[in-house]
């Protein structure tokens, strides 16, 4: 971080976010121990899942929480909910559909009644307040980990409104008005409210509690491509130009550009499809009992193809998200061809697939056969290291947008054995 920017900070940021601050910057305090974080590592851990589980973009909820305990005058966010919180910046969105008979006369000259599905209406329930009481949920009795049944409970309660010829669905997305959010919701003053997002910006929580070694060593070198123009070739080549790049559990980039930080496996195909198209794979109406998650919201947002049928862009999933079990964790990632004729997905992994520089994860190319590690890019002909170890993807999916080529080439094999 420049030293202008810095200096800018020094007025205006609580005392353990400047000791944080100067310590991402290269200042004085990088020689001072310990460093106060914000939040523990468990407390951090809370926030992160609940963004993965609907959406919410964790590090601006910590940062709102470690702010407003500074203006309060509490010693730590322990006292907030990190999940009320989040809610705060979420909408829920009901669709109301009118069954609609109509009457016809068929070849016979009989009459037949049949009806379709028209719609009628959209309400919305906006942040914390209008939610929970959409929901009928107590907050005294909410922990983090609820954000997991949250969406299930969401479609039960549509489904309960639903009559014979009135029907609901409902999902909730996430409001990305963070300012209006902060001053409106959260209550921040103009002040409190500009220090989180500039925080936000600086990405100082990603080096917190993101990984232990920052990304500045990473030369993203994006192929010039026309957005919304693109060949399954050159969404390969955006794909592959992140190899190495470092894994955070519940981390997006959801701009164009390098991204700000560190990505998990469903904030990684999301981006390629941004940079491709200018918009991400997520976005699928997810059915009544389904949990929302990054993965969940990109299987539904797709057409299911056989693995027989699998193009370049194309997207594998550990798991069908209907049918997984609680103590299961789902992965994605993009088809990129062959790799010595076994089929290979290019994927941001968790800490299996990472290393001493990367030991939180890392993006990289695997062979999906779960046995045969891989250094081969099969993109542009070279290798990567370390090795990246196998997958298996077991579910396939085609987002839906129109590139280029109705067909493609599969990439070329590199030259050279793969261990």
């Amino acid at each position: 971080m420049k030293k202008l920017k810095f200096i800018l900070f020094i007025g205006i940021v609580p005392f353990f976010l400047l000791l944080i601050l100067m310590a991402v910057s290269g200042g004085a305090a990088e020689q001072a121990a310990p460093i106060q974080p914000p939040a523990t590592e468990e407390e951090a851990y809370a926030y992160k899942y609940i963004g993965s589980e609907i959406g919410t973009p964790w590090d601006i909820i910590l940062l709102a929480d470690a702010i407003r305990a500074e203006e309060e005058g509490k010693s730590s966010i322990s006292e907030y909910n990190p999940l009320l919180t989040s809610l705060e910046f979420c909408i829920v969105q009901e669709t109301e559909y009118v069954w609609i008979e109509t009457e016809r006369e068929n070849e016979e000259g009989e009459i037949e009644i049949t009806g379709s599905w028209e719609y009628s209406g959209t309400r919305y329930y906006e942040a914390k307040n209008k939610i929970l009481q959409y929901l009928g949920y107590n907050s005294d009795n909410l922990t983090y980990k609820d954000a997991s049944s949250l969406v299930a409970d969401i479609n039960a309660k549509a489904s309960q409104k639903s009559t014979e010829n009135r029907k609901y669905e409902a999902i909730i997305t996430v409001n990305t008005e963070y300012e209006m959010v902060l001053k409106n919701y959260i209550k921040l003053n103009d002040e409190n409210c500009k220090k989180v997002l500039d925080l936000y910006e600086s990405q100082y929580l990603v080096y917190l509690y993101g990984y232990e070694s920052g990304i500045g060593d990473i030369n993203v070198q994006l192929p010039p491509v026309t957005v919304g123009n693109v060949t399954r070739k050159e969404l390969a080549q955006v794909a592959a130009s992140l190899i190495n790049h470092p894994y955070l559990f519940g981390a997006k980039s959801s701009q164009p550009g390098p991204p700000v930080g560190p990505l998990d496996c469903s904030g990684f195909v999301d981006w390629v499809y941004i940079q491709c198209f200018g918009k991400g794979v997520s976005g699928g109406n997810l059915p009544a009992g389904v949990s929302v998650s990054g993965t969940a919201m990109q299987y539904y947002a797709c057409s299911a193809i056989n693995e027989s049928e699998l193009k370049v862009g194309d997207v594998g999933f550990y798991y069908d998200p209907a049918t997984m079990g609680s103590n299961q964790v789902n992965h994605v990632g993009i088809y990129i061809g062959k790799i010595n004729g076994k089929n290979a997905f290019i994927h941001c992994g968790g800490r299996y697939f990472g290393y001493d520089d990367r030991p939180k994860g890392r993006v990289g190319i695997s062979i999906n056969d779960g046995a045969t590690s891989n250094f081969t890019n099969n993109v542009n002909g070279s290798t990567f290291s370390p090795e990246m170890p196998a997958t298996k993807f077991r579910y396939f999916r085609r987002p839906n947008f129109q590139f280029l080529d109705d067909t493609i080439e599969i990439p070329e094999e590199a030259e050279g054995e793969n261990n």
